[in-house]
């Protein structure tokens, strides 16, 4: 009787949380704002943002659901929904419809050591967005699993990128809340607007010589896929920093370099620092890049921009930008190695404006320098018997 009662119990149990699982299934806002699909209530989301400008930041996460049976019934079900956004360039509608055919190869690709069989493969515009989209519906062979299903919708906008996936049994990729999932997502192709700045967001690096300080974001799983690097000698220095686009899969360098002369900095002196710190570096002879002279205040500023061959591993970084600030005897080099797209862009553009440059600091900090050495060299001087 005690077990009979236990068992009544447990199956009350089930069927209260099969229920209160059923009433959880809603229409879900992405915390971004992003997007609105079915899904549960309780569905998690991480995501990263890249300032762009002041109102405007560029995202990329994943928001997900699990449903675990086990260790009662051998069987999951994912839903999720990863969503990435570029630095700002847009893609032409030649560049989706290639992504779109490209991501779903290379999904496919995934699963052919998995026995994958492709059920059901589709391109077109997307209902909403009128954007290339593409579905796909494959079976394929877990190992611990069995065999399952995947049904996956590509969404490719000029600035976004949308993945809705559920996987699971056959069962599960056709029942109503699968279908309700794909149904009623509606996205956004806009970035999300968000006020603030680069200098309040992003850590804040002083140069070694005190040549500028610089406003640079710190590794992050997407966009900052490395430490930045600051390195010196007694007249150099750098700051370097790598920014991934995961919409374009492209890199884009940005470099920041300090030289402290020994003689008063000029245009010509700066120009021929360019060429042959830069410029041959990049296999140019000195006629292909053109300069430009500006003037802001006291600060004198050159500029060239220039087309170069890019190397086999990074086929799309064929153009470089050169912007050099001078005042007395300090130079201060913001140089960009990438796509013409990102290079020219509003997003390097307001990281470059927000690097200052400090020549005053470099004469402060030389002359405690040297007043520190005269006085450590007096010390010595005393101690000596």
């Amino acid at each position: 009787m005690k077990k009979l009662f236990l068992s009544m119990m447990f199956l009350s149990v089930l069927s209260t949380s099969s229920t209160a699982m059923a009433q959880a299934w809603r229409h879900y806002t992405s915390d971004t704002g992003l997007f609105q699909t079915y899904l549960t209530e309780d569905a998690q989301e991480n995501f990263e943002e890249m300032r762009i400008n002041n109102g405007t930041v560029a995202l990329s996460g994943v928001t997900f659901k699990t449903f675990d049976q086990r260790p009662y019934k051998n069987t999951i079900k994912n839903y999720y929904v990863k969503y990435q956004q570029s630095l700002g360039p847009k893609l032409s509608t030649e560049q989706m419809n290639e992504y779109v055919e490209q991501e779903m190869m290379e999904y496919l690709l995934n699963f052919k050591d998995m026995n994958g069989i492709v059920i059901e493969k589709k391109i077109g515009p997307h209902k909403i967005l009128s954007v290339p989209s593409g579905d796909l519906h494959i079976t394929y062979t877990d190992p611990d699993l069995g065999e399952q299903s995947l049904k996956m919708r590509l969404i490719m906008s000029p600035n976004t990128k949308y993945q809705q996936v559920v996987n699971g049994s056959e069962e599960a990729v056709n029942q109503f809340e699968a279908q309700q999932f794909f149904k009623v997502f509606y996205p956004s192709a806009s970035f999300l607007y968000k006020n603030g700045t680069i200098k309040n967001e992003w850590k804040e690096y002083k140069s070694p010589l005190g040549i500028f300080t610089a406003y640079l974001p710190e590794k992050m799983d997407t966009y900052v896929p490395a430490d930045v690097i600051i390195e010196n000698t007694d007249n150099v220095e750098r700051a370097s920093i790598q920014f991934y686009d995961p919409l374009w899969r492209q890199y884009l360098f940005y470099n920041i370099h300090g030289y402290k002369l020994d003689k008063p900095a000029n245009y010509e002196n700066v120009e021929a620092l360019l060429r042959k710190g830069h410029i041959l570096n990049h296999r140019l002879t000195a006629d292909q890049a053109k300069f430009r002279n500006l003037k802001n205040g006291d600060i004198a500023i050159m500029e060239a921009e220039y087309a170069i061959e890019p190397e086999d591993e990074l086929p799309y970084a064929d153009y470089v930008k050169l912007r050099a600030l001078f005042l007395d005897d300090v130079i201060l080099v913001h140089e960009i190695i990438g796509g013409r797209q990102h290079v020219k862009s509003e997003f390097i553009n307001n990281v470059i404006r927000s690097v200052v440059f400090m020549p005053a600091e470099v004469k402060k900090s030389i002359k405690q320098i040297a007043e520190e050495n005269e006085r450590l060299k007096q010390m010595n001087a005393t101690r000596r018997p």
